[in-house]
């Protein structure tokens, strides 16, 4: 009656049927990322088929995850769907199923909203609490030094396509192809860029709090002079999307209760210990 099938990457028909199932359950379709030819052999779709439709899907991400000096080879789900009117047939279990069997032995994780916290550990995830870093200012940005930066621009591509500087203690190393989902998705009118410093600067602002979703660079700079240049005057308080240790700040943390700005983070076989935040722009 259902069919379970991997998707194509090169199938037109395919990703068309893939954006309707995303529209229909989480608003949004993959154009942006398939029109720049993002999808590449470590991403995987898991889909069920019905009168050629798709109905219920599990993708993953093939991932390099640096915990603490030390890298694993993981599986990241995502894009976890399932149309209204084929819920509560087990179409989601019986992928999952699926997926964790092909990768038996294989550390795995995802992130997950409310709705949906009792349905993982059925599969074996454990939910992992991050903390969230931040910062106080003693004096307020002056909000001067950077531009925006257009997604087309040479600038973007060569920073995000030659990463240099990752957490020790918690990354992702191979994570291109999904910092350009965020940034195509999420973040087209919120990257800056440095011309002095050379470095690129995703982040957002908001009730005086800027939270930097990412910081690339060739060269080290002190996190001090990032942020004398970012346009956000008047703002006193930062807060980080990913573990900043790399930018030799002293900042603090915040432990949460409830999930951060990715939602709430399961790991089944991955041992993630100690104080971190999962980099967003590296989540699905």
């Amino acid at each position: 009656m259902y069919e379970l099938i991997v998707g194509d990457r090169h199938d037109t028909e395919y990703k068309a049927a893939m954006n309707a199932l995303m529209k229909s359950v989480f608003g949004f379709t993959f154009d942006r990322w398939y029109g720049q030819d993002l999808w590449d052999y470590r991403y995987e779709c898991y889909s069920m088929i019905h009168d050629g439709r798709i109905i219920s899907n599990v993708s993953i991400t093939k991932m390099t995850v640096l915990v603490e000096g030390r890298r694993v080879g993981a599986i990241q789900l995502g894009a976890v769907a399932t149309l209204p009117e084929y819920r509560g047939h087990g179409l989601a279990r019986r992928i999952i199923e699926h997926v964790l069997d092909k990768y038996r032995g294989t550390p795995a994780f995802l992130f997950a909203n409310e709705t949906v916290l009792g349905f993982y550990p059925k599969f074996g995830f454990e939910q992992v609490n991050e903390v969230q870093p931040y910062l106080r200012l003693s004096h307020p940005l002056h909000g001067e030094g950077s531009i925006k930066l257009p997604i087309d621009s040479p600038i973007l591509a060569k920073h995000v396509g030659n990463r240099r500087h990752f957490s020790a203690v918690l990354d992702v190393l191979d994570a291109e192809s999904i910092n350009w989902f965020h940034i195509l998705m999420e973040f087209r009118d919120d990257v800056y860029y440095i011309p002095q410093l050379d470095t690129v600067v995703i982040a957002t602002g908001e009730n005086h709090t800027v939270m930097i979703y990412d910081v690339l660079g060739e060269v080290d700079v002190p996190l001090a002079e990032i942020l004398r240049c970012l346009p956000f005057q008047g703002y006193h308080t930062i807060q980080f999307a990913f573990t900043p240790d790399f930018l030799g700040c002293d900042y603090k943390i915040e432990r949460l209760s409830r999930g951060g700005i990715s939602g709430h983070l399961f790991c089944r076989g991955l041992d993630l210990k100690g104080d971190f935040k999962f980099p967003h722009m590296a989540t699905t």
